[in-house]
């Protein structure tokens, strides 16, 4: 892949929404490592979506998480994962 064609992913972000459930909870609130499959979640939602004009070539690879917790998540709580492109090399 050259990084031309990967400029059309570049700064785009993505957003994908979760709705909190019973099972993603752990003693009332959601469990933190439920947050991380989440993100990949999301992670695969967007590397489906890129990869089609990508042509194939190209694999999502996360380098940096970060989650800032403003409180927990309870059952039936939105939660939205915002992700986006920060760098692409071959």
């Amino acid at each position: 892949m050259s990084v031309k064609n990967a400029d059309h992913v570049m700064g785009e972000s993505h957003e994908m929404e979760f709705t909190v459930r019973r099972y993603h909870l752990d003693l009332g609130i959601v469990n933190n490592a439920q947050y991380l499959l989440f993100l990949d979640e999301a992670r695969w939602a967007w590397f489906e979506a890129a990869a089609r004009g990508l042509g194939g070539h190209v694999m999502p690879v996360i380098v940096h998480t970060e989650i800032n917790y403003h409180r927990p998540a309870v059952k039936g709580d939105r939660l939205i994962v915002s992700s986006r492109v920060g760098e692409v090399r071959e």
